[in-house]
């Protein structure tokens, strides 16, 4: 490959989704919930060295339209986001050493298509929608 060269692969999900949340380390993508008809739970792996997919442990809640990201403590956030009835004010994180998910600490407010940053001081839930309002707000 020549420098500056763009590489353009088509990878492919494991199953038809929208509105899931995807993050990526190193040679490593994770991609998380979302919606093929019914909100999803599952978390997946593709492994960019080998083009293989892989299951991992889901989430306990189903959600789409949510936060994700990768804390400064290495582990994967799942922030609010919509089960298919309600906006969330549940989050969890993923272990990426032991494979497992854990509750943590709520939102004050439910909030959908949310804007998530991780920061060495904390995550940052921007905006977002509660069901009935856009919100304008952030919390840590």
């Amino acid at each position: 490959m020549k420098k500056n060269e763009i590489v353009n692969t088509c990878y492919k999900l494991p199953r038809v989704r929208s509105s899931f949340a995807a993050v990526s380390i190193q040679n490593l993508v994770y991609v998380c919930g979302g919606t093929d008809g019914k909100v999803l739970n599952s978390l997946e792996i593709l492994d960019l060295t080998t083009n293989k997919w892989s299951k991992l442990a889901s989430m306990s809640n189903k959600r789409e339209e949510f936060g994700f990201v990768i804390g400064a403590d290495n582990k994967l956030y799942a922030i609010g986001g919509f089960d298919g009835h309600k906006c969330l004010t549940e989050c969890e994180r993923f272990d990426l050493i032991s494979g497992s998910w854990e509750n943590i600490a709520p939102l004050n407010i439910p909030r959908r298509a949310l804007c998530t940053v991780s920061m060495p001081d904390g995550i940052y839930a921007i905006g977002g929608y509660d069901g009935e309002k856009y919100i304008n707000s952030v919390e840590r």
